[in-house]
């Protein structure tokens, strides 16, 4: 099966994103499984709306606030795939958060909240919950992110950060 989403995403500096992308994942086929999904849930229509659904809203809800908006569209990019793809397929991080000093987009510094993963003593992340799907024995693969539309103000500051970087490199050449 395949679930399609459109999901708002809010990052640490404020900004906000409606990502859109997909999922693919796979029914366990073992009666167990089977017969939990059935009593829970009743049919392939409520195990996407209420378990799918739901743990990749969480995941999503999850990653915004792991980076800012300029990270989401550049340096971390990659990232914001890993962690979405990471806590749908092992369950939501454990985090803490910590106010920090930044340069924004437009270099303007301001007070951001960073949330940071916590990881236990063998450097992985910690788990707030354990992975749900799993627990089903549903298998989430082909995560994709097609676009990550930005709010208007995140599109004018992205704009605004590329005419400074070309601004610093035609003063640089001259």
């Amino acid at each position: 099966s395949i679930y399609t989403f459109e999901i708002q995403m809010r990052f640490n500096d404020g900004g906000h994103g409606t990502l859109y992308g997909s999922i693919q994942y796979e029914l366990p086929l073992d009666s167990e499984h089977l017969t939990l999904l059935h009593k829970n849930f009743g049919s392939s229509d409520a195990i996407q709306r209420q378990l799918v659904e739901t743990v990749v809203n969480k995941s999503v809800y999850m990653t915004g606030p792991l980076m800012s908006s300029k990270e989401s569209y550049a340096e971390r990019r990659n990232d914001l795939i890993y962690f979405v793809e990471d806590q749908v397929r092992g369950g939501v991080y454990r985090t803490i958060q910590r106010d920090v000093r930044i340069r924004d987009a437009v270099e303007q510094e301001k007070t951001v909240t960073v949330v940071d993963i916590l990881k236990n003593k063998d450097g992985a992340p910690e788990r707030q919950e354990e992975a749900v799907l799993a627990q089903y024995g549903i298998k989430p693969f082909n995560f994709s992110i097609s676009r990550l539309e930005y709010d208007d103000k995140v599109e004018d500051q992205i704009r605004q950060q590329q005419q400074i970087t070309m601004d610093v490199q035609t003063a640089i050449a001259d």
